[in-house]
Parts: C-alpha cells; structure tokens; sequence
C-alpha cells in the first residue's frame, strides 16, 4: 500500500518542478497508470480462474509484481518525460500483478487443513493491511521528499520493495524446505517401522510350547 500511494502527493509537484508539466497533463500521468492497473488486473483475474489454487502461480505472479513494483520505482530517478510514464505505466501492471496473488496466497494459507470459510478473515485481513498502508503511503512520500528529494523517496521505496520481496522469498523458501524435510523424516520413519515389524521373530505360543 505505501509503494502505491507514496507518489500521490509528490509527483505533481515534481513534474512542474523539473518538467514544467501542468496539473491537466499531470493527470495523464496518473491515467497511465490507473490504465495499466485495470488491464493488467483484468488478465490476472483471467489467467487466475484456471490457476488460482496453484501456490507457485500465485506467488510467481506476486514476486514478479513486487519486481515490476520496485524496478519501476527506482526507473522513476530519471527526469525523462517519457521514462517517467513508461515507468508508471510499470507500475500500474505492478501494482495489479501484486494485490490478487497476495489475496489468493493468503486464502490458500488459512484455509490449508480447516474446513470453514475463511473468505471473510482473507478480506479483513487484507483490506486492513492495504488501507494501513494507503494511510502512511502519502505521508511516507512528503516526509523523504521534503528532506531527501523526489528522486531518493522513489529510490528508497523501490528499493525497500525489491529487499520485501527478497526477504518473503527467502522465508517462503525456508517453510518450504522445512515441510519437506519433515514429510521425509515421517515417511522414513514409517518405512524403517513396517521393516522392523516385517522381521520380528515370531514367539512360539505357550500352548504349542506344552504341547511339545
């Protein structure tokens, strides 16, 4: 949420600044990337019907969200018209190749080995995390512009999102390798019992023991 709303308050401002772009062609800025969110989004949702319990294309599509997400951000330092709406335009695909993916991740997470709903705690889940970060997105902006610069508050939040993405990916990895680890532990653990229990000696009973 914070890498979506940051820019609101600071972009038109710059623009001027450096660009002598009015509030009028300002907004067109703002269009490209509202633009690209609502196709890209529309794609994802597609794409999402045939492959939404899938956790790789779920957290596939997220990490290369984050990627566009950041990547874009950081493209953001140039004072080149064109780069700067080529890399909002990035931005809008990003934010849209972010937010279902996470929504889908998180309902595929909650819901592993329970039988109720949990579509009414994914989206409370979710919508209090994204409006948090609606919340501190504008102020974040205007903070580090005003001390930093615009080029550095684009930078730092770009940069902070690839090393999230970075991190999550490593956390991911590491559940990963630990449930698979410990899938082989119990399934050795099983095979090495049923051999034991294959060759114990049989125990002659007390009856045939008298009888003899």
């Amino acid at each position: 949420g914070v890498a979506w709303t940051f820019i609101d308050p600071i972009l038109e401002r710059h623009l001027n600044e450096v660009n002598h772009i009015g509030q009028l062609h300002a907004g067109y800025f703002f269009a490209a990337m509202s633009l690209t969110y609502i196709l890209a989004t529309g794609l994802v949702g597609v794409a999402n019907k045939r492959m939404h319990k899938l956790k790789v294309w779920n957290y596939g599509v997220m990490y290369l969200g984050m990627a566009l997400l950041g990547g874009a951000l950081i493209m953001m330092r140039s004072n080149n018209v064109w780069i700067q709406l080529v890399a909002l335009s990035i931005v809008g695909v990003g934010q849209a190749f972010t937010y279902l993916p996470i929504v889908l991740a998180l309902t595929l997470t909650l819901k592993a080995g329970r039988k109720v709903d949990v579509s009414a705690t994914v989206a409370g889940v979710s919508q209090i995390s994204v409006s948090v970060g609606f919340a501190l997105g504008p102020f974040v902006g205007s903070e580090i512009t005003s001390r930093y610069g615009f080029h550095a508050a684009c930078t730092g939040v770009g940069v902070a999102t690839l090393v999230a993405a970075g991190l999550t990916a490593c956390v991911l990895f590491m559940e990963v390798t630990c449930r698979c680890g410990s899938h082989k532990k119990k399934h050795d653990a099983g095979r090495y019992q049923s051999l034991g229990e294959g060759n114990t000696p049989s125990v002659p009973s007390e009856h045939g023991s008298s009888r003899a």
